[in-house]
């Protein structure tokens, strides 16, 4: 059943008296998202440890002010704090992306056991609703903004629907100032704020013009000011536009980054903005000139890739207009650092195009160089093509690009080859001399803004101490001695933009390390000397059938999976845990999966303390518990499993 307007018999009906009803209590959640390129995991551990993720949950502050004004509203996220357990809710609202799905299930599943009201939306159940056919009471699909309000209306008059369905593009200039006051904003290190949707193009891969359409729709300056009024008193200074390209309408795109100039003026230049565009801008001086002006520090650019018939193919016209390399040191010269997509896997790529991507990117100088494999997302132009193709694999679930597994099957080349080509280009890309050669190729050509930077209260020389102490030095003589080869000759006024960018490098190298690179012989011969040592720990545990170990070497990242089958005794699993936390100190490519079926009497309390002390293995532990939930685990800290799987 799709419901989308509240029958009229109903509204008859409504009780004039509503007023002395309790409020209904509606608590939104973003569910705890899988490492990936983009989690920056190592600089907000080492460098920033106040800082617990990149960016908010912009939609669902903006699902909370298109609430009625008399509701009780919370927001939780899981990738910075703990999920309530039997939260003071009538309704359960829980968004995200596709790379979230499965958090999102397991999450659907708990709150709808305990009787809450459950509502899914987001961009994967716009994409997919049929993926939550019986997992909620609510799917919400397409934009929120006219159909959320019905949803909220026929919950008041207790006839909520099954679905909301919004097929057209909404009109931008009704979307309410998000409810910033309800996110914990400290906790991040950038905000989020939205100018348009959609985007002209028609990128066979993209799911934009699904979702948004390809007419560009926009706010309001008015709108714009509201928010950054709004965003001001915070005392956040960095601001990524989430647009999917800022200048898809280029009019109003100039209006908007006059604006913001003259905003930025008149109040002291509070923020420094980032946002995402085509790559085209490089050929229009003046609005170029807007974006330097008014304060943005970086782009995101989609590059994909060097070669023009890939290009051709995936429909990226835009980017066949001019010189790739010199479009990206166009911006450098503006003083706009570009961070950049890049895709392999396309019907024109073979075995020779990770060697051409390689010499690309380290010309180009972009170190935040997101390398992905071609994934088609359903409902794409792409996806419908291969799945008539039977070109589509059904083992690997579209999200995340960047795992190092795709669900499409190439042509031009293997499989394995295509992933084999893959995990060697992103070891070579995360090497020191590859990091200090990008960073001298692009502070060659960078011009400084003369727009004043903002370091969002972190006190520079705390950072600058952090990188050489916990990275740097950590690297040994070779990390020393690039380091020291990408400042040579450099403005010092340029320093920070390397530091920056050797924090963003050791970043995606411990992510490549652990997640995309296959383990060498030294770690697998490390993990079995420790996996010697824990079961010599436990061996009276494992001689009674209580404990089981399995070390599954070749995965990535290699995982240890360590299941109490029975209830032991509390000194062994004591020790247990002690040697455990001596083996992530030790393998840091390591994975821990914990099962736990039965404890012994009186150590829940000592494995939630435990596990409380793993905050800097966070991204490396899961927790399968039954109900875990139930047991007080901060699941923003260590990954939790709410069922138990044998």
């Amino acid at each position: 059943m799709i419901a989308r307007y509240t029958p009229w018999w109903i509204v008859q009906q409504i009780d004039l008296n509503s007023a002395s009803r309790r409020p209904i209590r509606l608590v939104l959640i973003n569910p705890r998202c899988p490492e990936s390129f983009w989690s920056f995991r190592w600089a907000l551990r080492e460098l920033l440890p106040d800082k617990r993720a990149i960016n908010p949950p912009l939609g669902l502050a903006t699902l909370a002010a298109l609430t009625p004004v008399d509701w009780k509203i919370s927001i939780y996220d899981e990738n910075i704090e703990p999920l309530p357990t039997h939260p003071d809710a009538d309704i359960i609202g829980i968004g995200g992306m596709a790379v979230q799905f499965h958090r999102q299930r397991e999450l659907l599943h708990y709150y709808r056991e305990k009787g809450y009201h459950v509502v899914i939306g987001g961009s994967y159940a716009s994409l997919s609703p049929s993926a939550y056919e019986g997992l909620a009471d609510t799917v919400i699909v397409g934009e929120a903004e006219l159909i959320w309000p019905a949803f909220c209306r026929d919950y008041e008059f207790g006839v909520p629907g099954r679905q909301y369905h919004q097929p057209d593009p909404v009109d931008l200039r009704h979307t309410p100032t998000p409810r910033f006051d309800l996110l914990k904003l400290s906790s991040y290190t950038t905000a989020s704020l939205q100018f348009s949707r959609g985007c002209p193009y028609l990128c066979e891969f993209c799911d934009i013009p699904v979702l948004f359409g390809r007419k560009p729709r926009t706010k309001t300056l008015a709108q714009v000011h509201n928010e950054l009024e709004a965003l001001r008193p915070t005392g956040v200074h960095n601001v990524f536009f989430v647009d999917d390209n800022l200048i898809g309408y280029r009019p109003r795109a100039k209006a908007l980054l006059e604006f913001l100039a003259e905003y930025q003026r008149t109040h002291n230049y509070p923020f420094s903005f980032g946002t995402e565009v085509s790559v085209n801008l490089a050929t229009d001086p003046e609005l170029l000139t807007r974006l330097r002006a008014a304060g943005f520090r970086w782009v995101f650019l989609g590059i994909e890739t060097p070669d023009t018939a890939s290009l051709t193919e995936a429909g990226k016209k835009q980017n066949l207009r001019s010189n790739l390399l010199d479009a990206v040191r166009v911006f450098y010269q503006n003083g706009i650092d570009v961070f950049s997509g890049f895709i392999v896997g396309f019907d024109h790529d073979t075995a020779e195009t990770f060697e051409r991507q390689y010499r690309f990117i380290e010309a180009s100088g972009i170190q935040v160089a997101m390398l992905g494999l071609l994934t088609a997302v359903p409902r794409t132009p792409l996806y419908e093509r291969l799945e008539r193709n039977h070109r589509l694999r059904q083992d690997v679930q579209p999200g995340d690009n960047t795992g190092g597994q795709t669900n499409v099957v190439p042509l031009r080349m293997t499989y394995d080859e295509m992933t084999a080509g893959y995990a060697a280009l992103c070891e070579r890309l995360t090497t020191h001399r590859a990091i200090a050669a990008r960073i001298r190729n692009k502070l060659r050509y960078y011009r400084e803004s003369p727009v004043p930077r903002q370091m969002d209260g972190h006190e520079p020389r705390s950072v600058l101490w952090r990188l050489i102490t916990r990275g740097i030095s950590k690297g040994g003589l070779g990390c020393v001695a690039a380091f020291l080869w990408s400042l040579c000759r450099v403005r010092p006024s340029l320093w920070y933009l390397a530091c920056q960018d050797w924090a963003a490098g050791f970043s995606i190298r411990e992510y490549t390390r652990r997640y995309i690179q296959d383990p060498s012989l030294k770690e697998r011969m490390l993990a079995e000397h420790y996996l010697s040592k824990l079961a010599h720990k436990l061996k009276n545990p494992i001689m009674n059938g209580f404990c089981r170990i399995d070390l599954e070497q070749f995965t990535k990242p290699v995982r240890l999976r360590m299941v109490i089958e029975q209830s032991c005794g509390s000194v062994d699993l004591k020790a247990a845990l002690r040697t455990l936390d001596h083996l992530l100190h030790g393998f840091r490519t390591l994975t821990l999966v914990l099962v736990l079926k039965e404890l012994p009497t009186g150590c829940n309390v000592y494995v939630r303390q435990w596990l409380d002390r793993l905050g800097h293995y966070s991204d490396r532990v899961t927790v399968e518990w039954e109900e875990a939930l139930m047991h007080g685990i901060d699941s923003s800290r260590v990954a939790v499993t709410t069922r138990t799987s044998g």
